[in-house]
């Protein structure tokens, strides 16, 4: 049965051409043919109500960005057997460019980032230059910052916020991941982070039979370190780069692993998800517009709030009654106090201000911000949906969404072409 008519791109030529989504025994397919006839049948989601329930926004452009990623380094210090850029080669972004661009963006948030920034000698730089009217942060894989000197320097360039791939407690997966053993390394990182105060996400690729058995582990460990740790971020390996081979996790399956691994009823983790919608709705236009932007359903992002009492774990969906709040009085109020009881003004102010990128010194250790990231690929890409990334990267002088950018030029490095 088919769903909707829509636009996606040729997986031979990068092109934008026509593709419905379809409905085929429960499951979400993306259908398309590319130019030489081939027709391509791509799973988009497992679970047909979700898939509802996270399209049910729509938008007709482009959403406005709040999120820059900057490619300032080709290099990096791994050979990672699932890297999203395996064969890509990017120009890096140069300090003038930078410097151009810190003074034409304004309150945005500058991902610092590439292969692996740190590689790039002048990665110090590009921190003091987005820190001029901006919010620079920095993806790494943090092996440089197994030297506490150099976390140092990070932060005294006006680093604040930092997002650390830790993909789970055993060398093995290290290995696999990684192609090496670094665990030890990867801990001595995050210590040396602890010190110098640097608020700080662990993004965890989730591969499937490799570290899905990891989601508690990280859980545990990220409350145990919430005097730094803000958010745990996890993600599928993709069918991007060196992925080819893997199967990507739908996002309704990545939920499903997440409720299993901490016990939380998966019904408590979507009501969470309507009450974020709801209250948004009802606050109308005074929720700021990029947390209206992050809370919009789409299908490549999630987000709940975790709860620990006792070891025990739970979500604010576990404590809302969603139909009682929907036909209340004065609902603005009873949302924000069910909001307020059940998290305290100190998380919500942290968890408002993660949102948008904003330093703040972690706080409650009961409460820890939990994303699900869950990127199309050159198979599935539904280009509608597409348009409401808020987060962009700076390329060629232009601003290109993240999941689109990625996607092309890795189309482009398997065909030869270089950009």
């Amino acid at each position: 049965m088919e769903i909707k008519k829509t636009k996606s791109l040729s997986p031979v030529s990068g092109r934008v051409i026509d593709a419905s989504v379809v409905l085929d025994d429960g499951r979400v397919y993306l259908v398309k043919q590319d130019e030489n006839g081939t027709v391509y049948k791509s799973l988009i989601e497992q679970d047909y109500e979700f898939y509802r329930m996270m399209t049910a926004d729509t938008v007709t452009e482009q959403v406005k960005s709040s999120v820059i990623f900057l490619y300032v380094s080709d290099r990096c210090n791994l050979n990672c057997p699932i890297c999203y850029e395996s064969g890509q080669h990017h120009q890096e972004l140069s300090l003038a460019e930078m410097a151009t661009l810190s003074k034409q963006l304004k309150n945005k948030s500058l991902v610092i980032m590439g292969k692996e920034p740190t590689c790039h000698e002048n990665v110090f730089e590009f921190i003091k230059l987005a820190k001029r009217k901006n919010r620079p942060m920095l993806v790494t894989n943090g092996i440089k910052l197994a030297d506490y000197d150099y976390a140092a320097r990070l932060k005294q360039a006006g680093l604040s916020i930092i997002t650390l791939t830790f993909n789970g407690f055993d060398d093995k997966i290290h290995e696999a991941l990684s192609g090496r053993p670094l665990l030890d390394i990867k801990l001595k990182a995050l210590s040396n982070i602890k010190k110098t105060g640097l608020r700080t996400t662990i993004s965890t690729s989730l591969t499937r039979g490799v570290n899905d058995n990891q989601i508690k582990r990280l859980t545990d460990f990220c409350f145990e370190n919430r005097s730094f740790i803000s958010q745990l971020r996890l993600r599928t390996a993709q069918k991007v780069g060196a992925c080819v081979d893997v199967e990507p996790f739908t996002m309704s399956e990545l939920l499903n692993l997440f409720s299993d691994a901490l016990d939380i009823p998966r019904e408590d983790i979507i009501k969470e998800h309507l009450f974020w919608k709801d209250f948004i709705k009802e606050l109308g236009p005074l929720a700021p517009p990029k947390v209206q932007a992050i809370i919009r359903a789409r299908l490549c992002a999630f987000s709940i709030t975790v709860i620990r009492n006792k070891n025990k774990y739970s979500c604010l969906g576990s404590y809302v009654d969603i139909e009682k709040l929907k036909n209340a009085r004065f609902k603005k109020v009873r949302y924000l106090y069910k909001f307020l009881r059940t998290l305290g003004p100190r998380y919500i102010t942290e968890y408002i201000w993660a949102l948008m990128d904003i330093p703040f010194k972690p706080g409650n250790a009961d409460h820890l911000m939990v994303g699900f990231r869950c990127w199309p690929n050159i198979y599935n890409i539904d280009l509608q949906e597409n348009r409401k990334c808020p987060s962009m990267q700076y390329k060629h002088g232009e601003f290109i969404p993240f999941c689109y950018s990625n996607i092309i030029e890795a189309r482009s490095q398997s065909q030869g072409v270089t950009s």
